[in-house]
């Protein structure tokens, strides 16, 4: 009876748990895992004591996941665990090895700590937690008669720590992988054979394991970054002076003039303040509070659009409180070039250079989110050398960071190149500051 009462107990925590996510949280994920389960138990017979160990098999479940903040998110699963171990046996009379079998269900409840910003590809994560486990038709052989021998069943809460890496297909599918290791707390056991006592077993397991995740809740991009802003905000990270200078901006159309909604990004060039994202309304306006003598730059992205950099320097004698700017987007439309500027090489090579990586993640994050779209890389020279030397140093050149690029996303096909020589000069090669002009690598707009 006992028994009955905390697993319908338990099962109304885990169900309240799950309604209060639902309406507290703002993403939430349902997903489903398997992995290869090995477990090295130690038990203790009176006047005997031994190990079970080996592979145990394998483990399936499903899993459900909401957001605390946006690094702390709970984690509630639901697995399934089919043991098989080999147990030997030590003790005054005999020694020897024999099978058990058992089958278990676990409920583990999870607090998960993801760090973002880390990696570029995905999210490494660690969690801790408490994992109820409810073990069913367990049995093992006799040692003397080698019969199998019935266990009844029993509880047993386990806690359990573990790590991995999360990595995410697209905005709303996500696959991961990870490693736990579950420790006993209870580690009772109680055989309903009469010629077996009742004996004291610790519960030891290490999963590995890879799971695919499905978000129902997740929020665009720009839903991400308001959520991030209130958190920050929240934590007291936001930067804030009094004497600071009101930026009022506003986003449009170069074409038609009409307003975008946008994301914001502003960073300090001197290093001082940390980077700022931040978001337009709805009819492009947005205002921020920069402080005299500073010197910002600032990056305008929305999707269809080209992302556009620029700078915003205040000077210290500043004498207004506010000032108004406007920042025009060019929109995406096939058969566009745009110059890929702070792109360098090894002299006379086609090796990147790592100071090109900031240009060419700007390039990565543009493709992301603007996933219809396929480009051309193209490489140009001036026409110093041959031109089989300029094609074929334009062509690799162009491969490289074609190359760079494809490994950054997911669909590589996006992406083709070519190098084209001197042969679409832009500037006068009669001159240095020509030449330099003309050595450049672009991007064509193949497809949107």
């Amino acid at each position: 009876m006992k028994r009955v009462f905390f697993n319908k107990l338990f099962c109304i925590i885990i169900l309240l748990l799950t309604i209060t996510n639902c309406f507290m949280f703002a993403q939430t994920s349902i997903g489903a895992h398997g992995g290869m389960n090995y477990s090295f138990d130690y038990y203790d017979y009176p006047n005997s004591e031994g190990n079970l160990s080996g592979p145990s098999g394998t483990s399936f479940g499903i899993l459900y996941e909401s957001d605390i903040t946006n690094f702390l998110y709970l984690q509630a699963e639901f697995n399934f665990i089919p043991r098989s171990q080999i147990e030997t046996n030590s003790n005054l009379i005999t020694t020897g090895t024999i099978t058990s079998t058992s089958t278990y269900l676990e409920l583990p409840l999870l607090l998960k700590w993801k760090f973002k910003d880390i990696s570029r590809i995905g999210t490494p994560f660690v969690y801790v937690g408490l994992t109820p486990a409810l073990y069913l038709d367990g049995s093992q052989a006799d040692w003397t008669s080698s019969k199998p021998v019935e266990l009844s069943k029993f509880y047993d809460f386990l806690f359990n720590l573990g790590a991995g890496y999360e990595i995410k297909l697209n905005r709303i599918i996500s696959i991961y992988f990870d490693a736990r290791y579950f420790q006993g707390l209870i580690n009772k056991l109680n055989p309903e054979a009469p010629w077996i006592k009742p004996y004291r077993q610790t519960t030891r397991d290490f999963n590995i394991g890879l799971g695919v995740k499905i978000c129902l809740t997740c929020p665009s991009e720009y839903k991400e970054i308001e959520k991030a802003i209130e958190y920050r905000e929240k934590e007291n990270i936001v930067y804030r002076q009094t004497d600071n200078i009101d930026i009022i901006g506003k986003i449009r159309d170069i074409k038609t003039k009409k307003p975008v909604h946008a994301k914001i990004i502003f960073e300090d060039k001197n290093g001082k303040i940390s980077s700022v994202t931040m978001l337009t309304n709805n009819v492009g306006n947005f205002n921020y509070l920069l402080p005299p003598n500073s010197h910002f730059s600032i990056e305008i992205s929305s999707k269809g659009y080209f992302t556009k950099n620029d700078e915003i320097t205040i000077p210290s004698d500043f004498a207004e409180k506010s000032l108004d700017l406007i920042f025009e987007l060019s929109p995406i439309e096939k058969g566009e070039i745009v110059r890929l500027n702070n792109i360098f090489f090894d002299f006379n090579k086609s090796t990147l250079k790592p100071e090109s990586f900031k240009e060419l993640n700007k390039l990565v994050d543009f493709l992301n989110s603007n996933e219809d779209i396929s480009i051309e890389i193209s490489g140009h020279t001036d026409n110093i050398g041959s031109q089989d030397y300029n094609w074929t140093l334009s062509n690799d050149r162009a491969r490289a960071v074609a190359d760079y690029l494809a490994s950054k996303i997911i669909n590589s096909s996006r992406i083709s190149y070519k190098g084209y020589g001197s042969t679409i000069p832009i500037s006068d090669n009669a001159k240095e500051e020509g030449r330099a002009n003309n050595r450049r690598v672009e991007f064509k707009i193949l497809s949107k």
